[in-house]
């Protein structure tokens, strides 16, 4: 067993134990027909002492078998003629609470509602062997019990779940077969280091194997086949699955969902009638030699970040039978998925081009199917070298004679030429080192590559020379001509005035260049659509103009010189997904101008010296989780834009923090943090109607300024500024403006239990929801804030300060010290109590209050030793002193 060292130490000791203590262990026999020492187990349990062996004669032993005793319980003739059904369903069938208990050869059955047929309660190194677990609520269910093993078992057909680990670490399971149970076959929750080794879990009506919160735990060699769903990991982390068998399941093969930093190598996942792996909002695992074989390989929802589907290129037998380590194989029962068809010009069982799954998952090395020597020969893959050692010379020569579908595989040296590529094509450098192929314009007037035909790859060049694009796909001088489905990956493209464009060319990928030195990096333009631009290094900036539905993640833009933006989206470019991207030292970070629909997720903008983002005349944008820090005029800028959703960003240390403008109404702000910015938010020139809901303004200079600005909604917010609002004196300081909602019984920004107004605070502590009076307690102060005399914040919040009462002993003898409770929780505060002369130590049990509020009576009792009040100091008693105290108000509020 592979497993062995992980477990081997507790257990180990265990078998130590037993062999030492058998030297002088009792055997006791039990026989349901006589003719033993005893006709039950339980009898026999109940006369043994720990150490002993019970040996179990065949026949049905109806009953619930109590087991407090280290002790062997063994069938002589296995499961099949030794059962033990409950004389009591709502009983377990074995309710084991020792330590180094052995129970092994029986059929259990019979228990009911929530009761399983082996039971063990906080108890360690037991052993479970060659039982079989049928017709019980739950086969054999393990709640804080570590350190054991379950092993051959069978757990069949049970009403829920098949074995359970509860709150239970490094236990071993292995050879077990859980089987056609009504719920989940095996299932971990809050369960940590366990082995699962060489079970059999098939036909299960939920999920075969499935862990819950639930880490550092290894799979191995498991089959999950013909459930509902194969394995699932929910909220579980650094999980091992390896070699595992995830087959012919309705659902997924294998899921992870919020899981991260878990490793899957070498499963094979095939068959599965929804998905081979489903991943919800899980990052950082690392999957790799898997064998994919699914109508739908991955399906991945959420934002699902570094993922990686990939090892570095490593010698050794792959999950395909190929000679290097890589990605994963991704197959399709039709024999049409991606390592079907794919080139392997080289023969290495490495695809020629990526695999992407989304704009945050690609695997760079997916695995394929070795070619034959035939294959390898038919003229499928055309050789270029500059030194005349290969099929042609150059590019161009090479893309002229090859047929669509053709690999051209491009030596290392220097290529000065413009290239036309009209045909489905892969073009590859040999070595897939960017600095040492390189592709110059022989033409600085032209395009080093124009792209106009679908499904071309361009991999591994250095691209430069060109005072047009370095590679243009689509519109070719005034054509409408179009170029979709292309992969531009592992490029370096310098020296030219556009890196990349596309124009009517869409469903493209670009991955992993670096795009620098020219006037802008990357263009997408006149409805380029559909594109995925991922984990490219831009100096020069991304531009999108009237292109849509694009996604744009993990691209680190950082400006060498003069930038107008970051990333730009401009005449109508909506739909667009940017997420994950950083963005450095530009003019702007983002730009939105005439862009609506566009989603912006955990980008970090820095540096910029103008905005971090700008909107200008762009509607029902969501901004959500970016981090905007040290921009030189305003971290966001909402300009002339309406219906817009600003939800917890941060902004801070910029010269303004949001900064709205010129009729930008019904927009929605939530949850941003604003700290350290000269005003926190601005509303200026008729920015009306917009909503502040649960924001933190804190450490500005002013946290909101208000110029010409009506009918804003402003309430649950944190203000802690020393000007916390100003209103431009030239406004008018209309009205119109709301501070508050209806009195809400919700949990505020501070904790209280109403949403009202906002919290005003100041750094100082002398703000007004500091400083005002709360006489009932509900977080709301007891009177309005009159911010300037028209604008008015009728349900100010306020911190919940509990009252103070104080009590003393009431009859308890000498010795008390005063003791402080405090509402509204009723804590007690000060407690220290001393022992009496009698040695006795008296503890606040109860407490009663008049109508008035006045304590009224105590009820204390007497417990030996001396010290305070649990909780309220450190337990000075001698020995274990267990003081209990329930505090019972009786107070009109």
């Amino acid at each position: 067993m592979r497993s062995g060292q992980w477990v081997v130490i507790p257990f180990g000791i265990v078998l130590l134990l037993i062999i030492i203590g058998t030297a002088s262990a009792a055997t006791i026999t039990v026989d349901d027909d006589g003719g033993a020492d005893y006709t039950s187990i339980q009898a026999a349990v109940n006369n043994s002492t720990d150490g002993d062996i019970i040996l179990v004669y065949p026949g049905a032993y109806n009953e619930n078998v109590d087991v407090d005793k280290q002790l062997n319980i063994t069938s002589k003739d296995g499961a099949s003629v030794t059962k033990v059904v409950a004389a009591s369903e709502d009983e377990h069938v074995f309710d084991v609470t020792a330590d180094g208990v052995t129970i092994s050869g029986f059929s259990v059955s019979g228990a009911g509602y929530c009761k399983a047929g082996i039971y063990l309660q906080s108890c360690s190194s037991n052993i479970l062997t060659n039982n079989n677990m049928e017709n019980n609520y739950y086969g054999i269910y393990l709640h804080y019990s570590s350190n054991n093993m379950l092993t051959n078992n069978k757990v069949a057909n049970n009403d829920d779940k098949g074995i359970w680990l509860d709150h239970s670490d490094n236990n071993a399971l292995t050879d077990n077969t859980a089987i056609n149970n009504n719920d989940i076959g095996i299932f971990l929750s809050s369960s940590d280091n366990n082995m699962l080794e060489n079970n059999n879990v098939e036909n299960n009506a939920i999920e075969s194997i499935r862990l819950f919160s639930s880490s550092n735990n290894k799979l191995i060699n498991n089959t999950a086949a013909d459930n509902n769903c194969g394995i699932s990991l929910s909220s579980s982390d650094n999980n091992v699955l390896t070699d595992n068998t995830a087959a012919n399941n309705n659902g997924y093969g294998v899921e992870l969902y919020h899981s991260s930093d878990n490793t899957l190598t070498n499963n094979n996942i095939t068959n599965n009638g929804c998905t081979g792996i489903k991943m919800g909002s899980s990052s950082n695992n690392l999957i790799y030699n898997n064998f994919f074989n699914n109508l739908d390989n991955a399906e991945l929802d959420g934002i699902n970040t570094n993922n990686i589907w990939n090892t570095i290129k490593t010698a050794g037998t792959n999950i395909a039978g190929g000679p290097n380590l890589g990605g994963n194989y991704w197959a399709k029962p039709d024999g049409k998925g991606f390592s079907q068809t794919c080139t392997d010009s080289d023969g290495d069982g490495i695809s020629d081009s990526l695999y992407v799954l989304d704009g945050n998952n690609t695997d760079y090395l997916p695995l394929t199917d070795i070619k034959t020597s035939e294959d390898q020969s038919s003229g499928n893959v055309i050789t270029v070298d500059d030194s005349g050692c290969a099929n042609y010379i150059s590019i161009q020569a090479a893309i002229n004679a090859a047929s669509p579908g053709n690999t051209i595989l491009v030596y290392p040296g220097t290529y000065t030429e413009n290239v036309d590529v009209n045909k489905e094509l892969i073009i590859k450098s040999y070595s897939g080192n960017p600095d040492n192929t390189i592709v110059k314009a022989a033409s600085s007037n032209d395009y080093v590559f124009y792209l106009n035909a679908d499904n071309i790859t361009i991999n591994g060049f250095t691209i430069t020379g060109a005072d047009v694009d370095g590679i243009r796909a689509g519109e070719y001088r005034g054509s409408s001509g179009t170029s979709n489905n292309n992969t531009l990956i592992n490029n370096l493209i310098t020296g030219n005035d556009y890196g990349v464009s596309l124009s009517y060319s869409s469903a493209n990928v670009l991955d992993n260049n670096s795009i620098s030195g020219n006037n802008i990096s990357i263009y997408l333009g006149l409805y380029s659509g559909n594109n995925i631009l991922n984990n490219n290094r831009v100096s020069d900036g991304i531009y999108l103009e009237m292109s849509s539905n694009n996604i744009l993640s993990n691209n680190r833009v950082a400006a060498d010189d003069y930038n107008y933006a970051g990333i730009l989206l401009e005449f109508d470019s909506s739909d667009n997904t940017l997420c994950n991207n950083t963005i450095l030292d530009n003019n702007h970070g983002i730009v939105l101008d005439a862009s609506d629909y566009n989603r912006l997720d955990n980008n970090t903008i820095i540096n910029s010296s103008v905005h971090g983002i700008f909107l200008d005349g762009s509607y029902e944008n969501k901004l959500d989780k970016n981090t905007i820090t040290n921009s030189s005029s305003s971290g966001i800028v909402i300009y002339d834009s309406t219906y817009n959703m600003l939800e917890n960003n941060t902004v801070s240390s910029n010269g303004d923090g949001i900064y709205f403008n010129l009729f930008s109404h019904n927009n929605t702000l939530t949850n941003n943090i604003v700290s350290d910015n000269g005003d926190g938010i601005s509303l200026e020139f008729h920015s009306n109607d917009n909503e502040l809901i649960g924001n933190t303004l804190s450490n500005n200079n002013r946290g909101i300024y208000l110029s010409d600005s009506v009918d804003n909604m402003i309430f649950n917010n944190l203000l802690n500024n020393t000007i916390n609002v100003e209103f431009d004196i030239g406004s008018n300081r209309d009205p119109n403006n709301i501070w508050n909602t209806e009195l809400t019984e919700s949990p505020n920004i501070v904790g209280g239990p109403y949403i009202g107004g906002n919290y005003w605070a100041k750094p100082d502590g002398t703000g007004f929801s500091q400083t005002c009076t709360d006489s009932d307690g509900d977080g709301i102060c007891d009177s309005a804030y009159d911010l300037d005399g028209n604008n008015t914040d009728y349900l100010p919040l306020t911190e919940i300060t509990a009252p103070e009462k104080k009590i003393s002993s009431s009859g308890g003898g000498d010795g008390f010290g005063e003791a402080t409770i405090r509402e509204p929780e009723n804590t007690i505060d000060n407690a220290t109590m001393s022992a009496q002369n009698d040695g006795k130590l008296m503890s606040v049990e109860s407490i009663e209050y008049s109508e008035e509020g006045e304590v009224e009576t105590i009820d204390e009792t007497a417990e030996e030793g001396s010290g305070t009040i649990p909780g309220f100091g450190v337990l000075l008693a001698i020995g274990a002193l267990l003081i209990v105290y329930i505090i019972h108000r009786k107070k009109d509020q």
